[in-house]
């Protein structure tokens, strides 16, 4: 009688680490939308993100501003192309559920949107080079002083403005070199408050 309980132990063991193997087994992948747009990468930009977890489910995430919202949907793989269950219960994903992504090993695409999600191996890479783009060729103007882009800067402008009653604007080249010497080889943005 011990003898069978040892095996039935033994046996559900190997059953329970075969199950949490097969599970973790499989490679996850993720795959984050980048804005194509000054008005997406500036203004009130939502992040999506979805996560290939295995083989029949991925996870969706979406952001807004300092909420976000994650769900996990079904899907099938077809001719490399990810189908997404069209059962919608969160409106948040609308753009997503029923939708065909063309899969590729550093990006998928939707067929319906034509939005473009990069793996995020490679949204680091292009995220450090934006970041570093936009630092050596940026300044921003607030209250006729100039500040050049790079986030002690942004701190010290949001530290003083309350952002809901300024408008964030490009400045033409020449008018930011004549104004405020600034050369015309760097982009220049001015917080003017919103006339009330």
């Amino acid at each position: 009688m011990d003898n069978v309980k040892l095996e039935i132990v033994v046996l559900m063991f190997i059953i329970i680490l075969v199950s949490y193997s097969c599970e973790t087994s499989y490679n996850s992948r993720t795959y984050e939308y980048i804005p194509r747009t000054e008005e997406e990468l500036f203004g009130y930009y939502n992040s999506r993100v979805l996560s290939i977890k295995n083989d029949s489910t991925l996870s969706l995430f979406i952001r807004y501003g300092g909420l976000g919202n994650s769900q996990s949907v079904k899907y099938l793989t077809k001719d490399n192309k990810l189908i997404i269950d069209s059962l919608n219960i969160n409106k948040y994903f609308s753009e997503v559920f029923g939708t065909t992504f063309v899969y590729y090993n550093d990006s998928i695409v939707s067929e319906k949107t034509n939005d473009l999600y990069y793996s995020r191996k490679y949204t680091e890479k292009i995220n450090k080079r934006l970041k570093r783009d936009f630092e050596n060729s940026t300044y921003l103007i607030l209250n006729n002083r100039k500040y050049k882009a790079n986030p002690n800067a942004f701190r010290r402008v949001y530290k003083q403005i309350e952002p809901s009653k300024y408008d964030f604007i490009e400045l033409d080249k020449t008018e930011a070199k004549r104004l405020y010497g600034i050369n015309e080889k760097y982009k220049t943005y001015e917080f003017l408050k919103k006339k009330e």
